[in-house]
């Protein structure tokens, strides 16, 4: 368990939820299982690190309800951030840096490259449409707006996430979707831990909303009716 205090449970339980979801991804790599598993599972594995971080009690409902509590975390992170910028050591700009090359391919390609809309991909329009919103991002860099340019590589990360977990890609190399999971793994590998470890380092500067299923035996925990 990590060192949060106990008052601070919304915190202590999605930094613990997520570090098990991590250490699992990292230990996958570790060379011992072929590279599909390596692939799609610790894509997954990130994922769903990244949502015990920002998860909230509504899962279900628009796509704007969605967004809205992606920004908002992505708000708490760039105040957790700018604290760290205070004493000299603010990781994000760093970690977007480590894994531009692979955001610019997500961010260039609004079809994840599966080949599965290649007719639209081939219209009028779109490659002007991809360089435009490969050169904002870039200039999103530049000019330190990390807030737009998080939404816009979560916005293809999102897309990702949905064909895969809602079974809409084929498991393994042979998967359409392949190339984009191979592109957008390390974009997670450096921006998710950064997260966890401005949660962890700045516990706080934030406050955090209630975390969906607090752990058994918590003060948060659902009360059962003869207790």
């Amino acid at each position: 368990m990590l060192d949060i205090a106990e008052s601070n449970q919304n915190l202590s339980d999605r930094l613990n939820r997520a570090d098990s979801w991590l250490h699992a991804a990292s230990r996958l790599e570790d060379g011992s299982q072929p590279g599909e598993f390596h692939g799609q599972t610790a894509f997954i594995y990130r994922y769903i690190a990244f949502n015990s971080l920002y998860g909230r009690w509504k899962y279900e409902g628009s796509e704007k309800t969605t967004w809205t509590q992606l920004d908002q975390f992505f708000d708490r992170i760039l105040t957790l951030d700018s604290e760290a910028r205070r004493h000299k050591n603010g990781p994000l700009r760093g970690a977007l840096i480590q894994c531009q090359s692979y955001w610019l391919q997500l961010i260039e390609n609004e079809f994840l490259d599966n080949g599965y809309w290649a007719v639209e991909e081939h219209r009028r329009g779109f490659k002007e449409k991809y360089r435009t919103a490969k050169y904002k991002a870039l200039e999103r860099l530049s000019r330190l707006d990390h807030r737009n340019l998080l939404h816009t590589i979560f916005s293809r990360i999102v897309v990702l996430r949905n064909q895969v977990f809602h079974g809409c890609a084929t498991f393994g190399r042979s998967s359409l979707g392949w190339r984009s999971i191979e592109t957008a793994n390390p974009v997670l590998r450096a921006l998710v831990p950064t997260f966890h470890s401005l949660m962890t380092q700045h516990p706080e500067f934030v406050i955090w909303p209630p975390i969906p299923y607090p752990r058994r035996g918590s003060e948060q925990h659902p009360k059962r009716l003869d207790d």
